[in-house]
């Protein structure tokens, strides 16, 4: 099931000028995650606080097609896609209201071992969350 978010942007979120600033969009995205990941029943503080794994961003980046201003209401859509038994990406489309394209982000995300840093299988429940974003077309 694609999962998307609304969401108003805030004076906090962007710059001098009141066009968002690019962290703050990249922000708003991991919001997204978060609650993705909570709408599928994962606990985030036992998720955030697991000695076995962890699993941080390992790349992100974004593009912007027009500006994004104080005021202005989002949808932000996640699709997601497994690369590797240790690896998946996400990606998200930001859309004003009416449906417009406004920006696409993108994250990478490695599981690994805490300790010893190094790359570990995805656990099962991750491996299930990812199914259910992996319908989504990412579109407005």
């Amino acid at each position: 099931m694609p999962f998307s978010c609304d969401r108003q942007v805030f004076l906090a979120d962007t710059d001098s000028a009141g066009v968002v600033y690019f962290a703050s969009l990249l922000r708003l995205c991991h919001e997204v995650y978060e609650l993705s990941l909570a709408e599928f029943g994962i606990n985030l503080r036992q998720f955030c606080q697991s000695a076995s794994l962890a699993i941080p961003i390992t790349h992100a980046e974004i593009d912007f097609f027009q500006p994004i201003y104080a005021g202005d209401k989002l949808a932000i859509s996640l699709s997601g896609q497994k690369l590797t038994s240790a690896t998946f990406q996400l990606k998200y489309a930001i859309c004003q209201h009416g449906g417009q394209l406004a920006s696409r982000a993108l994250t990478k995300h490695t599981c690994i071992c805490p300790q010893t840093r190094h790359k570990i299988a995805l656990p099962d429940q991750i491996d299930r969350w990812l199914l259910t974003v992996l319908s989504a077309d990412g579109s407005c």
